[in-house]
Parts: C-alpha cells; sequence; structure tokens
C-alpha cells in the first residue's frame, strides 16, 4: 500500500535557496522554482534577521519602479514639448534623466538587500537543521552515553 501526501514541514525547511548568475542579476530558487520577493518574503517571515533585509530589498524595488516611471515619463513629456519651450523641455529631461539614475540605485540597494537576506536565511537554515538531529557520544569515568536528538 503506498501512501501519498505532501512533503512534512521538517523536510521543506532543509531546504536552501539557490543563487543562479544570470545576465545583469542573480535568480533565486527553492527546488528548481525561481522565487519572487512576495513568496521569499513568505519563507522568511520566520527568520528575524534574514526578513530585515528582505524588508529593506522591497522597499527599494518598489522605489526603483517609482524612479523609473516618473523619470520616464519626464523625458517622455519633455520630448514631447522640445519645439514648443526648449528651456522646460531640457529641465524636464534632465530630471527624467536623474530619476532613471536613481532607479537604478535603488535597484542595485535591491540586490544587495536581496543577497543579504538569502545568505541569512541559508546559514539559518543550516543551523537548524544541525540542532534538530544529532548523534552525541559521552564518555564519562565509567561509562558510555548515547544520545539522538531528534
Amino acid at each position: 500500500m503506498t501512501c501519498v501526501g505532501q512533503r512534512p514541514l521538517g523536510t521543506l525547511l532543509r531546504d536552501t535557496i539557490v543563487q543562479v548568475p544570470e545576465f545583469l542579476s542573480t535568480g533565486y530558487y527553492l527546488d528548481g522554482k525561481r522565487l519572487n520577493l512576495p513568496v521569499m518574503d513568505w519563507f522568511m517571515r520566520d527568520f528575524e534577521d534574514a526578513h530585515i533585509p528582505l524588508q529593506g530589498a522591497i522597499i527599494s524595488d518598489q522605489l526603483s519602479v517609482a524612479t523609473y516611471a516618473a523619470g520616464g515619463i519626464l523625458l517622455l513629456t519633455g520630448a514631447l514639448i522640445r519645439e514648443d519651450n526648449l528651456n522646460v523641455s531640457n529641465d524636464l529631461i534632465s530630471v527624467g534623466v536623474l530619476s532613471s539614475g536613481a532607479g537604478l540605485v535603488f535597484h542595485l540597494i535591491e540586490l544587495g538587500f536581496k543577497r543579504t537576506a538569502v545568505e541569512r536565511y541559508n546559514m539559518n537554515i543550516k543551523q537548524r537543521n544541525k540542532q534538530r538531529e544529532s548523534l552525541r557520544v559521552i564518555i564519562d569515568q565509567n561509562r558510555l552515553k548515547l544520545s539522538w536528538r531528534f
């Protein structure tokens, strides 16, 4: 007779997040599935020292998207009014470029926060697994003690 079901929580906690270098970025995978920030947030919620940098990554990602969008709108507006008012157009284009540059800076900050969070998460998972299962042999004066922790 064969029983089929979900893996128990203990085996899920043994999994670590794998970092795969990709073009201009790093991909994060768990059991072969790509992780995005909300899924990483769900996995890291129980590990406070990994969850805090991940919150920084989420905020930096949101700021990055906002500044890219604002920069794009300002660049487009500056290009559209180029013939009507050259001075305002130049100002809008320069502010748009600065805003897009800020988006790039926020994106780099996000990558650093995300990398730190994944490294701390993996370290916590490894420590939790070491503490859970252990076999110890203790030799006292006249005794031999064997303890198995599971």
